[in-house]
């Protein structure tokens, strides 16, 4: 995946803020850990305004954008999951032992990118036009992705990507006491060959790409106008105290 070059990029490690054992994440950590990165990129130290606090102070205009970012980042980061998943899928020799494994790494693949395309509770989602604006094969790529999720995993449609049939068994001959039963049988395709797991990767770094520049964009926007109703000296005063 491209990055884009920034002076103060934010490469957002949430690994970085999520103790061992714990499910939560600490936003403290996090935030300090990103600090760090920038301090020894630029060889500057930084001190941080937090939008959670200024917040009401805020024109609507400027917390929606800073919603949409927020929501942006979200996606990114479950992108680059998915992209991690596919990598290690595609680069791990792997024997029978470990299908169940990669199945339930292949639903979580499908299943987050998915999560990029719905809309919930007013988050920010992605376009799937803006997209795929002239990348048809990509579409096609995604709307399978998009099919095995709607169809398989979420729904549980019957007969997708799997078989399964009941049926009568009898001992051959005609015997007085023939052995008979009943019987079933069920299979389904764990996941996908590896050349649509490339296929996949390839859609998710186009998705990523895109996103990306959306949030370079968006980013610059929010910091232009909060500049423009604050003075440099105010956000100053503002600042909380880094490590960094």
């Amino acid at each position: 995946m491209s990055e884009i070059p920034e002076e103060n990029y934010l490469d957002f490690q949430v690994h970085s803020g999520i103790k061992k054992g714990s499910d939560i994440i600490y936003a403290d950590e996090v935030r300090q850990h990103d600090l760090e990165l920038i301090s020894k990129k630029n060889g500057k130290k930084y001190n941080f305004v937090g939008f959670k606090d200024i917040r009401d102070d805020l024109p609507e205009n400027i917390r929606r954008q800073i919603s949409t970012l927020e929501g942006w980042l979200t996606i990114r980061n479950d992108l680059r999951f998915v992209n991690e998943n596919i990598e290690f899928i595609l680069n791990s020799d792997l024997d029978d032992r470990w299908l169940k494994v990669i199945q339930s790494m292949y639903f979580s693949i499908i299943v987050t990118y998915g999560k990029c395309f719905n809309t919930a509770n007013g988050r920010a989602t992605l376009n799937k036009k803006t997209c795929f604006k002239k990348n048809k094969e990509a579409e096609e790529i995604h709307d399978h992705m998009i099919g095995v999720r709607n169809n398989y995993v979420a729904h549980g449609a019957v007969g997708y990507n799997s078989e399964t049939e009941v049926f009568y068994a009898i001992e051959k001959g005609e015997l007085e006491h023939s052995d008979r039963r009943i019987e079933s049988i069920s299979a389904a395709i764990s996941f996908p060959n590896w050349d649509l797991l490339r296929k996949y990767q390839a859609v998710v770094h186009t998705v990523h790409d895109k996103l990306n520049n959306s949030i370079w964009s968006l980013q610059k926007t929010i910091q232009s106008r909060v500049e423009s109703i604050y003075t440099l000296e105010e956000l100053r005063k503002l600042a909380k105290y880094s490590n960094s």
